[in-house]
């Protein structure tokens, strides 16, 4: 049996006791871990929301009957390293449209309501 950081990985001749042992060890491990960096890997503060940004009800740009906002990025970082998620001041999350303002320092953001206040989420 081959021990690794957290996991035990079956080797060839390992028997069936050593081999159900071990399974049932890394199914507890998986089954009971936090990211603490005893019982897992810890996360790091890149797996966590870098940055938000509100976008208030007077933003909004009509664009061919729903609402448009264009949102900058914070200075010096790319659209393209974060997963962007929008929702409402309730902490709903909103589905609406999301792309890039074609030089990677901005985003625009399309809705239909126009008087609801949002904040985008910047996930590294």
């Amino acid at each position: 049996m081959q021990d690794l950081t957290y996991l035990k990985k079956p080797e060839s001749g390992d028997t069936g006791s050593e081999l159900f042992e071990a399974l049932e060890n890394d199914i507890e491990i998986l089954d009971d871990h936090d990211h603490d960096g005893v019982t897992s890997e810890k996360l790091n503060t890149l797996s966590t929301v870098a940055y938000t940004i509100s976008i208030d009800t007077n933003d909004w740009v009509a664009y061919n009957n729903i609402y448009k906002k264009i949102v900058n990025m914070p200075t010096g970082h790319n659209y393209s390293d974060y997963i962007i998620i929008i929702k409402d001041n309730s902490g709903d999350q909103i589905f609406c449209d999301i792309e890039d303002n074609d030089n990677n320092t901005s985003f625009i953001v399309y809705h239909m309501n126009n008087t609801t206040e949002l904040t985008a989420y910047l996930l590294a």
